[in-house]
């Protein structure tokens, strides 16, 4: 992929993803080890990677953000202190390993919040979104702390439902208000979940006037067929491809890149920074799965192990690349 354009590498780090009996809990197991041998394989191709901290043990999202268990039933100050020093040993540690990250996502799609039920966005009043401030704060300040003195990776702050303008603009505007340190606005934007092209551009335009930061799609994919090859349902079917706006077919999904990517360079000032697609890599093999047992059982689920995403990979089942590879020649 970087011989296609590809320049950044987004690597999501989990708190503790492993059961009390030492069980991984799938997805990649992404622990700080893991995170690491995967930013050195990143460096070996001159590639600058950012670095997904999810303050979780496993998924968070806006429906999940769930406290690390070894976090778990601290008061305010002590959950923020942990958070700092969390952070600036995660940093420190990459630091030791040769692979700083040249970007920092403090957290994962927070549109309601994180560290529930402490940081969590219930009611959307004033006080919820100053307690989220003193947890994002604290991140920041252990991030910083655990960088090198004078080069601190740039920081994102991220929300899914890129296409809700209302809602993004609400949330960053509070995030500023309370002075909450950050250089890079990170958006998902799924369109058969999160509204039209249209609707994101409203989005990005709006964050680049009135937020003034640089902006990164930072989650996106789309279909190339609807085939689903296993008992897990595919989370894009004839549904979502009716919704999507585009044709699911191998052209229809460079299509759909093509017409984000003219998106993202409307943006004004130059703010539009590109995307990073979720998850190009990720074809059906056997074994594979976003969740072992020991995962689903840790979110209170219990359903068969497959791979609902392998038709929005960006190589078909047998890993020949796709048309749509062709989107990153022309990103910036």
């Amino acid at each position: 992929m970087r011989k296609r354009g590809l320049n950044l590498v987004r690597l999501r780090l989990w708190v503790d993803p492993y059961s009390v009996k030492g069980e991984p809990f799938g997805g990649g197991s992404n622990d700080l080890e893991r995170v690491i041998a995967l930013a050195q394989r990143s460096r070996a191709l001159n590639l600058p990677w950012l670095l997904d901290l999810h303050y979780s043990d496993f998924w968070a999202d806006p429906g999940k953000q769930h406290t690390p268990r070894a976090w778990l039933g601290k008061s305010d100050a002590e959950l923020e202190a942990m958070l700092h020093d969390y952070s600036a040993a995660v940093m420190q540690r990459l630091r030791e390993a040769g692979v700083p990250p040249q970007m920092v996502q403090v957290g994962n799609e927070l549109n309601n919040g994180m560290l529930w039920p402490q940081g969590r966005l219930h009611r959307r009043e004033e006080a919820e979104f100053d307690r989220l401030a003193h947890l994002l704060k604290a991140a920041i300040a252990g991030i910083r702390a655990g960088s090198d003195r004078g080069i601190t990776p740039r920081l994102m702050l991220h929300l899914a439902e890129g296409g809700d303008e209302a809602q993004c603009l609400r949330w960053f505007k509070a995030m500023q208000a309370r002075d909450v340190p950050f250089d890079l606005v990170g958006l998902s934007f799924y369109s058969y979940w999160h509204g039209s092209l249209d609707d994101l551009s409203r989005t990005m335009n709006s964050l680049a006037t009135q937020i003034r930061r640089q902006l990164l799609v930072v989650e996106t994919a789309y279909g190339h067929d609807t085939v689903n090859q296993d008992a897990v349902r595919n989370a894009f079917g004839e549904r979502e491809a009716v919704r999507g706006g585009f044709a699911a077919t191998p052209e229809g999904q460079l299509a759909f890149l093509a017409a984000l990517r003219a998106a993202i360079a409307a943006v004004p000032d130059r703010l539009g920074l590109g995307f990073v697609y979720w998850e190009p890599g990720w074809i059906r093999v056997p074994g594979d799965s976003w969740a072992s047992h020991a995962g689903m059982a840790f979110l209170g689920i219990d359903e068969p192990l497959g791979n609902g995403w392998e038709n929005q990979a960006l190589f078909d089942r047998e890993g020949r690349g796709l048309p749509a590879l062709a989107a990153f020649a022309q990103t910036r």
